[in-house]
């Protein structure tokens, strides 16, 4: 991320991150994240060049009488010429310092201002940056406004207009949440096995952040690496710029397991996936068009099976490496399915601040154990496998959006159409999205 837009109340927090890796490894170590932290910034573990962080100084974090939850909020805050200009001259200074400028990777907030703003942003990055590709995660909160009705209607109006910018500026747009559902009302929080967590922003990120983390390390590690330009090209088919994201927290490979017997469970006698999805109203129930598939922190030592070769599926006959095995793997449950593998030695580490939000079945080094005594240990690092799909089911989400969108007035909305979003300009945006609903469906009836 180049880049970073913070509210003013923030400032001073990200200011003090000065701090030497020992110290801060030192406040992690004493300090209840989980109680006491109330900005992002609290927990943050890394120190931003002077150029990477922009402070909204027209809005202030949590302000009750000016509130930064609305849409056109964001839009205004790079409508001046000098704000736009200071922001302009950030984004130079990194691309010029890079000898291969892939892309962009852009984490936006879609429920509130932000989603406004970063519709400038990636309008700007289209416009400027032609060549390049431009992956945007979308984010919602587990703790995402929804007490009241006008709470809840103005998130959906928000997320609406930022899906119809989000999927129409990117390269590849994907939505993301620990929440299921999120229209109506917000859904059931997604389950792991392995995991106790709560819906606070500091338990909830950590996992979003595993998953961007392993999906990204295939264009962020030297060497021979990928390109982000594979990964949004590759799954952004005929025009379809929403995909969505799965992923395990930990592996559940267990300590004394090895990786053909754990995918052949899932070939043969159990159901499902070994992923959960994180984006909202997509259940991993369809045959994807196209995939990218990370995993991560597991040895090629692990992959040799200890069962008689006879008994073993026909797909992992031979299997010698980790790259084989899982191409293998999504071919016999994903048929006709077009797939990216990518495997990584490194691990996750888990050590402060990231939360220890593990149950007592976890190890030390993220495997899985068993037995009827087991206690809470310190996880310091997890396999994890990540999985980004172009899939039918986007339908669902956007289809979901539409019809929980349409029933909005906006002209009831005041604080829109003071910010200048029109009754005309809204309605197009809904019909964009209905139209975007129809392309994945078309798929879908055609694999049916």
């Amino acid at each position: 991320m180049l880049s970073c837009f913070i509210l003013d109340e923030e400032s001073e927090k990200v200011k003090k991150k000065g701090h030497s890796d020992e110290a801060q490894t030192h406040e992690a170590q004493v300090v209840d994240f989980d109680n006491e932290s109330l900005v992002w910034s609290d927990y943050l573990a890394t120190n931003f060049h002077p150029k990477s962080v922009q402070i909204v100084e027209q809005y202030y974090h949590k302000n009750e009488y000016q509130p930064f939850d609305v849409y056109m909020c964001g839009k205004e805050v790079l409508q001046t010429y000098e704000a736009f200009c200071d922001w302009e001259d950030r984004i130079h200074h990194f691309a010029e310092e890079c000898d291969n400028l892939q892309g962009f990777h852009v984490l936006m907030d879609t429920h509130d201002g932000f989603g406004g703003l970063s519709d400038m942003i990636l309008k700007y990055l289209e416009e400027e940056f032609p060549r390049k590709g431009i992956l945007t995660f979308g984010f919602t909160p587990a703790d995402a406004p929804d007490s009241t009705p006008l709470a809840r209607s103005t998130r959906i109006i928000n997320s609406a207009l930022s899906y119809d910018s989000a999927s129409s500026c990117s390269s590849l747009f994907i939505p993301t949440s620990t929440r299921r559902g999120l229209w109506s009302g917000l859904g059931q929080a997604v389950e792991f096995d392995g995991l106790v967590y709560n819906n606070r922003a500091y338990q909830t990120s950590s996992i979003l952040a595993s998953a961007l983390d392993t999906l990204s390390l295939q264009y962020r590690q030297d060497g021979d690496r990928s390109d982000i330009r594979e990964l949004t090209h590759g799954l952004n088919i005929q025009g379809r710029k929403i995909a969505s994201l799965s992923t395990s927290l930990p592996l559940r490979l267990h300590e004394n397991g090895n990786l053909t017997d754990f995918f052949s469970q899932y070939t043969q006698c159990k159901p499902g996936l070994p992923w959960q999805s994180l984006t909202p109203h997509v259940g991993n129930d369809k045959i994807p068009l196209m995939q990218a598939v990370v995993l991560r922190g597991i040895a090629e030592s692990k992959v040799k099976s200890d069962i008689d070769p006879r008994k073993l599926p026909h797909h992992f006959l031979g299997v010698k490496t980790r790259h084989e095995l899982l191409q293998n793997f999504l071919a016999e449950k994903y048929p006709g399915s077009g797939f990216m593998v990518n495997c990584m030695d490194t691990a996750m580490k888990t050590a402060a601040p990231f939360p220890q939000i593990f149950n007592e079945t976890v190890n030390k080094n993220g495997l899985m154990r068993s037995g009827s005594d087991l206690e809470k240990t310190r996880v310091d690092s997890v396999p994890v496998i990540t999985s980004v799909q172009c899939t039918p089911e986007i339908q669902t989400l956007v289809d979901k959006l539409y019809t929980t969108a349409v029933k909005m007035n906006i002209k009831k909305h005041h604080r829109y159409i003071a910010g200048g979003l029109e009754e005309d300009d809204y309605s197009e945006v809904l019909e964009n999205l209905k139209t975007l609903a129809k392309t994945y469906k078309m798929n879908s009836e055609a694999l049916e």
